[in-house]
């Protein structure tokens, strides 16, 4: 593990402190699972633009509406 060094507010020490005492976690788990869920929250979102941009290009492109895909090995009619 990197040992890191942040300044932090006195409220945000409390609330963090309490929620790991909550959870039955040290200061320093705490921290790193809400690193953690925020990497992954962020990567999701990332992923959710890219789906709606590709939507975008799908209804504004009528080259892209030509290519129809009539089945797809493993997927039943409803996804």
């Amino acid at each position: 593990m990197i040992r890191k060094q942040v300044m932090i507010e006195e409220r945000q020490n409390r609330a963090a402190t309490e929620l790991a005492r909550q959870r039955g976690l040290s200061f320093s788990e705490l921290v790193r699972e809400l690193i953690d869920r925020e990497v992954a929250h962020s990567k999701d979102k990332q992923i959710q633009k890219a789906a709606e941009q590709l939507r975008e290009a799908y209804l504004t492109d009528s080259d892209l509406r030509e290519f129809e895909i009539t089945e797809v090995e493993g997927l039943d009619e409803t996804g």
